[in-house]
């Protein structure tokens, strides 16, 4: 199983960045700091893999459906890979108004809280020899909607 995640928008609590989890405890995370872009490759430890399979299961995946954007919205897409098959989930809180289901809140924080313990940069080499760390649905989704908002927000998988 390989779980692709990207957050991204308006809400400085949700953390802009995009990552690239594996079953065995592998990713790769690419996310906007207060120093810049940070880009890192590591090994989960056996706990640190137990939460995020535990809060994957848990995970509501009820896809949130399009509402009307007023000020600004936070975005969270999941692609999930098994058996070869991919599926995309995409939650909007189009206003800050209606927040992302608990489950997915959960996995929005661990992410904002995870500390790549061990993790060392990936160089631009790296990134073009491997799959995308952004999900396929984040390229047709954050464009759209950072089209609303000024330059500048979005997530770490916008396109030019």
């Amino acid at each position: 199983m390989v779980v692709v995640l990207s957050i991204g928008g308006t809400n400085k609590a949700i953390p802009r960045s995009a990552s690239r989890w594996y079953r065995s405890g592998y990713y790769r995370v690419s996310r906007l700091t207060e120093g810049g872009t940070e880009t890192l490759q590591g090994t989960l430890s056996e706990d640190q893999v137990t939460r995020f399979r535990s809060m994957l299961e848990n995970l509501d995946f009820q896809s949130s459906g399009g509402a009307v954007t007023r000020n600004g919205a936070d975005v969270l897409v999941a692609e999930v890979v098994r058996k070869g098959k991919t599926t995309h989930y995409v939650w909007i809180d189009p206003d800050h108004e209606r927040p992302f289901p608990s489950s997915a809140m959960s996995i929005v924080k661990w992410l904002q809280d995870f500390k790549p313990e061990g993790g060392s940069p990936l160089t631009v080499r790296e990134l073009s020899d491997q799959p995308s760390i952004c999900p396929v649905a984040s390229k047709s989704v954050l464009p759209l909607l950072a089209s609303l908002h000024p330059a500048g927000v979005g997530s770490t998988c916008e396109q030019p």
